[in-house]
């Protein structure tokens, strides 16, 4: 009998965090057109070397934690060596979801970077942990066809 109650307080623990976790943070869900727009100025700023813009207006609080300017600006500087300036892209995927945990929507989008003749497929995420829905971080794919981060 006390194997039986533990595991329905264990259950409706983990169903309270989960259904608890989703209901938080409830912003609206943005539009595509939303996300592509700070992606857009995120890749603009980028381009024309305004790499404090990009920092302050188009990251998230998180990933300013992780990443100081400094090596920000420094990360773009030796992407601008090889492949180049960015040139144009395309989004060629999109995916929504909600974090069980937090409650935060995510959304992943990938798009096709042209940097001159070179081409290359790569990953953005934004959520809207900070109230508005800002750039979590920029991603590669790996061989195991996981998400590794690198600044582009």
């Amino acid at each position: 009998m006390k194997n039986k109650n533990l595991f329905y307080a264990i259950f409706l623990t983990a169903a309270i965090i989960i259904f608890g976790g989703c209901g938080s943070k409830s912003t609206p869900s943005a539009t595509i057109q939303e996300l592509d727009s700070i992606v857009d100025t995120y890749c603009r700023y980028v381009a024309e070397g305004r790499y404090a813009e990009t920092y302050n207006r188009c990251l998230n609080s998180q990933y300013k934690k992780d990443i100081s300017l400094k090596d920000f600006t420094l990360a773009h500087e030796k992407r601008k060596a090889t492949p180049g300036t960015l040139t144009g892209r395309t989004m060629t995927f999109n995916r929504e979801s909600r974090n069980i945990f937090t409650g935060l929507r995510e959304y992943q989008l990938t798009y096709e970077l042209r940097y001159g003749s070179v081409t290359r497929h790569e990953h953005v995420k934004l959520n809207n942990e900070d109230g508005v829905f800002l750039i979590e971080g920029t991603y590669t794919a790996s061989s195991n066809k996981t998400l590794r981060f690198i600044v582009w």
